[in-house]
C-alpha cells in the first residue's frame, strides 16, 4: 500500500510536466512504459472526436537521471486534424497495459494566438481542476 499511495503522489507531481502543441504530446517517462495506451478526445460543442494512434517518437534523456527523462508521442490522426480556438483537449493515460491501476487524465483548451487582433495560430493551455 505504500508504495502504490507513493506512486499516485509522484504522478500527481509528474502529470505537471505533460506538454502538448498540437503535433507532439510530451509525457515524462516516469509515467509511461512499453505497453501504455494514450486516448485524446477533442470536443468542440457537441461534436467529439477520439485519437488513439499514439507511438513513440523519442525519448529525451538527460544528465539529470530517469526522473527527468521526456517521451514524446505522435498520432497520424492527430497531426492530420486541424484544431480550432475554444475544443477541450482530454488526453487519458493508461501507464500499463490491461491494467486501470494508475490511469490519469489532463486536459487542456485551444485558445487563439493573436498578434495584432489577427488569429496567427492555436495554442494549448493547461486547465487545472
Amino acid at each position: 500500500m505504500f508504495y502504490s499511495a507513493l506512486w499516485i503522489d509522484e504522478v500527481d507531481i509528474d502529470a505537471e510536466r505533460i506538454e502538448y502543441n498540437g503535433n507532439v504530446l510530451k509525457i515524462p517517462a516516469s509515467l509511461v512504459s512499453e505497453g501504455s495506451t494514450i486516448r485524446m478526445t477533442i470536443k468542440n460543442g457537441t461534436e467529439s472526436i477520439d485519437h488513439d494512434d499514439w507511438t513513440v517518437r523519442k525519448v529525451t534523456r538527460t544528465k539529470d537521471g530517469i526522473t527527468t527523462f521526456v517521451a514524446e508521442f505522435t498520432s497520424e490522426n492527430a497531426k492530420k486534424y486541424q484544431h480550432e480556438a475554444g475544443e477541450t483537449i482530454s488526453i487519458m493515460v493508461r501507464p500499463r497495459e490491461a491494467s486501470d491501476s494508475g490511469m490519469f487524465s489532463v486536459e487542456f483548451t485551444a485558445k487563439a494566438k493573436t498578434f495584432w487582433n489577427f488569429q496567427t495560430g492555436i495554442q494549448f493551455e493547461r486547465v487545472y481542476h
